[in-house]
């Protein structure tokens, strides 16, 4: 049945990216099948390896079209660098996976088409010292049937926290909002996912599962740029049209739609004044602090500054008439100009009275 026997040695130490736990490996074995194309994955109740029955599970990740060649396991290698409709990159994801399961004495084969896969450690008569392995061996009755990963022995705290990482293994999934980009979703926590794989929390208001390729993630896929991921996030908004919702998020300074007054389409900038309008009847939204208060000085009421896209966008959106208010020079600094320019030709008695007429134009009214 078995022959033809091979041992793969990869120079990695045992205690190689030790911040990774059984989660993290999983994901990586996950993302692999989601760049692959046409994959699948079942959980399934099933008996320990060791011969226990009871609160076990077997995960099994399916990708009938791959079969993966020898070389793959050196680091570095990958079809996926510069596929930007891609996770992973890096050439290390699934090596470093079965490193870490079989760190964490998770039991864990691969059926690679016609070959049998065994993540393993051994001493090395080359390097001299314990390094990671993967054991081949011929198995004829799998052949053409493509690549599966095999995860036995999984406990029920090991299976919920699958459950919370990955979107697609969760029995009651939020209701989302679909975008070209991804999907907007609430959960308790909120969180970034990419592909439906928890990359990491965040503080935004809301949760997006983004399609791959969207946001560039570090190797451990766990971090993402703020700035990128906000310029995303109200772009999703954007596009989602909820005109009435998004203005009430702008008021309210959500995070995740922090950049929209930099690309606000008319629509967007009609509710948002509106709205403003509903809680500030007759007001008029300055540009600055220092614009509030001249307008003020200058009788002007119901003036109200606010910073940030709300502010902003309500500038813009404010029609005509009030624009012009807005640029109207105060008469007091009309005629400070006026009498800066005609002073040499003024007798003082004129001076004085003109200084004068620049006081009282101070409590101008309109």
């Amino acid at each position: 049945m078995f022959d033809r026997k091979k041992l793969y040695e990869l120079p990695l130490k045992r205690d190689y990216v030790s911040g990774w736990g059984f989660v993290e490996a999983v994901r990586e074995l996950f993302q692999n099948a989601i760049d692959g194309g046409k994959w699948d994955w079942k959980l399934n109740r099933s008996p320990h390896p060791n011969g226990t029955t009871e609160g076990y599970y077997t995960l099994t990740i399916s990708s009938p079209n791959i079969r993966l060649p020898a070389s793959c396991l050196v680091l570095g290698e990958t079809s996926k660098r510069g596929d930007s409709g891609k996770i992973g990159a890096f050439g290390e994801g699934f090596k470093l996976a079965l490193l870490v399961l079989c760190r964490l004495g998770v039991s864990i084969k691969m059926l690679n088409d016609d070959k049998l896969w065994t993540p393993c450690f051994t001493q090395s008569e080359q390097f001299d010292t314990e390094i990671f392995a993967v054991r081949e061996e011929r198995i004829i009755e799998h052949a053409l049937k493509g690549l599966e990963y095999i995860i036995e022995g999984i406990t029920e705290d090991q299976k919920e926290a699958l459950e919370s990482s990955f979107l697609f293994m969760r029995q009651a999934v939020p209701q989302q909002i679909g975008t070209s980009k991804g999907q907007i979703f609430q959960e308790e926590q909120p969180a970034l996912y990419v592909g439906g794989l928890f990359v990491c929390a965040t503080k935004l208001k809301f949760s997006y599962d983004m399609k791959p390729g969207r946001l560039t993630l570090d190797r451990d896929r766990q971090t993402v740029a703020d700035f990128d991921l906000q310029w995303l996030t109200k772009d999703m908004w954007v596009e989602t049209a909820r005109w009435g919702e998004i203005a009430q998020l702008i008021a309210d300074e959500c995070p995740d739609v922090a950049y929209v007054h930099y690309s606000c389409p008319e629509m967007l900038q009609a509710a948002v004044y509106k709205q403003f309008l509903e809680n500030n009847p007759g007001g008029i939204m300055a540009r600055s602090m220092e614009e509030m208060q001249s307008m003020v000085k200058r009788g002007m009421e119901k003036v109200v500054y606010v910073g940030g896209a709300y502010g902003s966008i309500v500038c813009t959106a404010q029609p005509p008439e009030i624009q012009t208010k807005l640029t109207q020079t105060p008469p007091s600094d009309a005629l400070r100009a006026w009498l800066s320019a005609n002073r040499q030709y003024m007798r003082t008695p004129a001076i004085v009275a003109m200084k004068e007429l620049i006081t009282q134009s101070l409590n101008w009214k309109g």
